[in-house]
């Protein structure tokens, strides 16, 4: 697989080729990126939490603040599979 840029690469690549190859991707994916997939799956639990919008003073900000969050455990995600071991 391609090496992967800051957002984690394609959040579903698909082989390459006339026939899947195993372990070949192709890398010019178009789509979502693993962190916007990551962020989107963070979002809800996020949003859950009963005490996130304690301490906004509106909605929107709560909202932001949701936003940014997901974000940051995107980003968090992605740093430690690609620190993994393989």
């Amino acid at each position: 697989m391609p090496e992967q840029s800051k957002d984690g690469g394609p959040a579903f690549p698909f082989p390459s080729g006339p026939e899947p190859r195993v372990n070949e991707f192709h890398d010019r994916c178009v789509g979502m990126s693993l962190r916007a997939w990551l962020t989107g799956q963070a979002l809800p639990a996020i949003i859950s939490l009963e005490n996130i919008y304690c301490g906004c003073e509106a909605q929107g900000t709560a909202a932001a603040k949701a936003a940014q969050w997901a974000v940051e455990v995107a980003d968090a995600t992605i740093k430690a599979l690609q620190e993994a071991p393989q």
